[in-house]
């Protein structure tokens, strides 16, 4: 419940248009790759007016683990860039017999730590907001509260995530196909 309202706040919250010299124009940018591997992509928006205070979304898609990409969150992606949020969608690997938790963790950390860097972005260096459906709430909720700094997440949205998080069998790939409720 407290997730829900956060979301409905955050979609009330517009940015106003700045009279700040240092804001920069709307942009978006495909394809940016944050790692080595062809799933290591996101696609940032950057808001019109943005700083580095401009709220920032990275968002998490769903798909078991094993399916999905970044283009599955579009829709929110686009609807908060509209109300002055910027944004980064990340496509990360999938689970297999050689990626497990600790590489999907890693990806969203090589993601966030681009989103740190590039200076030229002009975009917040703390207080990500971290977005997930489903398998991706999960890896926004296991990265907050086990892999994150204190300074790097300021909330987390977890729509429809499992959180019982201490099963091992949602990592083991043949466990994971084995269960009935995917």
């Amino acid at each position: 419940m407290r997730n829900l309202l956060f979301l409905f706040l955050l979609i009330g919250c517009t940015k106003s248009n700045s009279t700040n010299p240092d804001t920069y124009p709307q942009e978006k940018m495909l394809d940016v790759a944050y790692g080595t591997d062809a799933r290591q992509k996101m696609d940032v928006y950057l808001a019109a007016n943005h700083d580095t205070t401009t709220p920032f979304i990275v968002f998490i898609h769903g798909g078991g683990w094993t399916a999905g990409n970044k283009e599955d969150m579009h829709g929110f992606r686009d609807h908060f860039l509209t109300k002055g949020i910027s944004s980064a969608s990340i496509s990360y690997r999938y689970v297999s017999g050689s990626v497990h938790h600790e590489e999907l963790m890693a990806d969203v950390t090589k993601a966030i730590n681009l989103i740190q860097e590039m200076d030229n972005w002009h975009s917040r260096k703390t207080k990500f907001i971290l977005c997930g459906g489903s398998a991706g709430a999960h890896m926004a909720l296991l990265y907050t509260y086990k892999y994150a700094s204190q300074a790097q997440v300021g909330a987390v949205i977890s729509m429809a995530g499992p959180t019982k998080l201490d099963q091992v069998k949602f990592w083991n790939m043949q466990n994971l196909l084995a269960l009935s409720v995917w």
